[in-house]
């Protein structure tokens, strides 16, 4: 029984041999084929016949000749060369690679990797020139294969005539003037016809010499704060701002629109407390004084009340009034 097994497996294994053995020579056959009718027509392309130098007995084997008689007859076809004609057929020619107008579709389409071509990108983003094979084995990212493979279609980019250099240097000095005399224009305006610090914006405030955003935020947020300027020397009461850069603006300024008084008969503690001029401490001592008066009649009031500064009691007088709130008219 055991020698029935045995005999079986040797049988199946031989079996199994000859049967891929038996694929793989047709496979061979098939190849072949295609091979030869690929090289036929491509004699027949460049208008030759395959067979001009090969003997009439190397006919294809038709039949039952055998797998060696074709493998011979493909051998004899495939060395046959035809004079005056080229080895390989032509290739089509590829899309040019131009480096001054990058393009992802041409340049992966050609075999770079994708990534290959973000970097590629962000090096000529920064200002870096591809102008030779050179410049191009300068992106760690370009694979060398790559550059071999697509050389002939390179376009590179080319330098600047120095006429372009002289224009564009003519073109950014004329640029330079013209900002310069639009300045100095603007300039010698605002001497003419100076700036109302209590109706200004930013936008008139920057256009003073010396004087950017950061400062002219700085005057209008203190304006803000104090319902607007009494008198000029208050924008050195400016916080952060320093005494040359209020004396370089104070020049060009008028005050032309009067300020906001408070009404310290109706003013709450948080209302006094608030203003620039008046800390918590003495919006506390003026409301308490104001609760055992009632109300006052003048201003001149207030100089009697006890743990006031006189010198800090003028500042606030010139925001203070009686009765509604009022818009005071100042003079220059």
């Amino acid at each position: 029984m055991k020698i029935l097994i045995k005999i079986t497996s040797v049988v199946m294994l031989v079996g199994a041999f000859i049967a891929v053995n038996y694929y793989f020579e047709c496979r061979a056959i098939r190849l072949l084929e295609s091979g030869t009718e690929l090289r036929i027509e491509r004699y027949e392309n460049r208008g030759e016949s395959p067979m001009s130098d090969v003997s009439t007995s190397q006919d294809p084997p038709t039949g039952d000749q055998g797998l060696e008689s074709y493998r011979a007859y493909s051998t004899s076809i495939g060395s046959t060369k035809v004079q005056g004609q080229p080895k390989h057929a032509k290739t089509v020619q590829s899309d040019p690679l131009d480096f001054s107008r990058l393009d992802s579709v041409t340049f992966v389409k050609s075999g770079m990797h994708p990534k290959s071509y973000k970097i590629l990108q962000n090096y000529m983003a920064s200002g870096a020139q591809i102008r030779s094979l050179v410049d191009l084995r300068k992106v760690y990212s370009v694979e060398e294969n790559w550059i071999e493979k697509n050389r002939e279609n390179f376009i590179f980019q080319t330098a600047p005539s120095r006429i372009n250099k002289i224009k564009s240097i003519d073109r950014s000095r004329s640029e330079r003037i013209k900002q310069s005399q639009f300045a100095y224009r603007k300039y010698h305006s605002l001497e003419d016809s100076p700036i109302d610090i209590n109706t200004a914006d930013s936008t008139d405030l920057v256009a003073v010499k010396g004087i950017g955003p950061y400062y002219a935020k700085k005057i209008l947020r203190f304006r803000e704060a104090l319902g607007g300027f009494e008198n000029l020397d208050q924008l050195k009461d400016t916080y952060g701002l320093p005494d040359s850069v209020s004396s370089m603006l104070i020049p060009h300024l008028a005050i032309q629109t009067s300020h906001q008084r408070i009404d310290v008969n109706v003013a709450e503690l948080e209302d006094l407390a608030s203003h620039p001029y008046i800390n918590w401490r003495e919006a506390k001592l003026i409301t308490e004084f104001l609760k055992r008066r009632s109300t006052i009649q003048s201003l001149d009031e207030l100089d009697g009340m006890y743990g006031l500064d006189h010198s800090r009691l003028s500042k606030m007088k010139a925001y203070f009034t009686v009765g509604e709130v009022v818009t005071a008219t100042e003079g220059q």
